[in-house]
């Protein structure tokens, strides 16, 4: 009887081991896909602030380029 235990016990550990082995292959997937995921936010991240700058940097040009001062502007109905 001892050894119909036993044997059921070590098949019941090596299904959970097989369980345990397949959560594992999983997480390991979904952590590389979303490793993946973050690496492209990244770029698109950078790309974005790079976008930001250029805009910032044309808005600070045509304000310096800018020489009339708002009291030598002429009002609309001249």
């Amino acid at each position: 009887m001892t050894s119909q235990n036993d044997k059921h016990r070590a098949d019941e550990l090596e299904i959970k081991i097989d369980e345990l082995e397949i959560k594992a292959a999983f997480q390991e997937q979904l952590i590389a896909d979303l490793n993946e995921e973050l690496i492209q936010h990244g770029a698109r991240i950078a790309s974005l602030e790079k976008q930001l700058q250029r805009v910032v940097d044309v808005v600070k040009s045509q304000a310096q380029d800018s020489t009339e001062s708002p009291e030598d502007e002429r009002p609309p109905h001249y």
